[in-house]
């Protein structure tokens, strides 16, 4: 399930909250949260995912094991990879992805 904001919209935190937590709320208590960020930073456009990485991965109070950072980012080249052994180390778990898209909805 794929929830799409527009960064632009001045809600777009709330908005963000919201969904997260939509998803949240059906968890069992023994999956793990993945927050899986991806992109590279040697592209402005696409560098979205590894930022909030870094910025998360600062917080130790977070539950949520964070992948995908400026230090170790995950990108086209190692995402497939990267998913194996996600799926392989945490059997149980529940992916929240963090991307950029450059574009609009429905192109």
């Amino acid at each position: 399930m794929k929830d799409w904001i527009d960064v632009y919209k001045s809600n777009a935190v709330l908005e963000v909250g919201r969904a997260v937590l939509k998803h949240l709320s059906g968890l069992s208590s023994n999956e793990k949260i993945v927050i899986l960020c991806i992109g590279t930073d040697r592209s402005t456009g696409d560098s979205l995912g590894p930022l909030v990485g870094y910025r998360l991965s600062r917080y130790r109070t977070l539950s949520a094991l964070v992948v995908g950072t400026l230090d170790h980012p995950v990108h086209a080249v190692n995402l497939k990879e990267t998913l194996e052994r996600i799926n392989r180390d945490i059997p149980n778990n529940f992916i929240i992805a963090v991307d950029a898209c450059l574009g609009t909805h429905g192109t």
